[in-house]
């Protein structure tokens, strides 16, 4: 099992990781209209994570 400090870790982690992706699917976007921003409850659970 993860101790705390990991799993805050790991949640920061996937956090980032969501941030960075919307940020690429919406450069992606403008260029090309057929890639859709990911759905906003992904995001909204990513940026819930402490």
């Amino acid at each position: 099992m993860f101790t705390e400090e990991q799993e805050r870790m790991v949640h920061q982690l996937a956090a980032e990781y969501m941030r960075s992706l919307s940020i690429v699917v919406n450069a992606n976007s403008t260029r090309d209209n057929n890639v859709a921003p990911p759905p906003a409850n992904v995001m909204a659970q990513a940026e819930a994570v402490p």
